[in-house]
């Protein structure tokens, strides 16, 4: 994974792949949501080039959380980006971009 950056303890990564528009879109609201929300912990922030991820119940997800039982590991928050360009045909760009900050926050809610 390329692409990190640092918004007060939010690590964000993504793929190499991920189409620039979907990485300034998350990093705005990333931007955004640090300045908004405290974060007492550190937590990754990872963009994925996958149309779907695979929890650890084995159910498909677009976004997932993980909290590790070792305090020393990071939260890490996953998303599924990996269909942007294919979904923007169908669906717009805009939509699509939404569907993923929509699916952000609910994982952040999860903190």
């Amino acid at each position: 994974m390329k692409n990190r950056d640092l918004i007060s303890n939010i690590i964000f990564q993504s793929d190499k792949e991920i189409h620039n528009d979907v990485k300034a879109c998350v990093l705005l609201f990333l931007h955004w949501i640090g300045r908004e929300l405290s974060f007492p912990k550190k937590v990754m922030v990872c963009l994925l080039d996958v149309e779907e991820l695979i929890t650890t119940k084995m159910e498909a997800a677009n976004g997932s959380f993980f909290a590790p039982y070792d305090e020393s590991e990071l939260s890490k928050i996953k998303v599924a980006v990996g269909s942007f360009e294919e979904d923007s045909k169908e669906h717009g760009a805009a939509m699509v971009l939404q569907n993923y900050i929509y699916t952000l926050a609910h994982e952040i809610g999860t903190l």
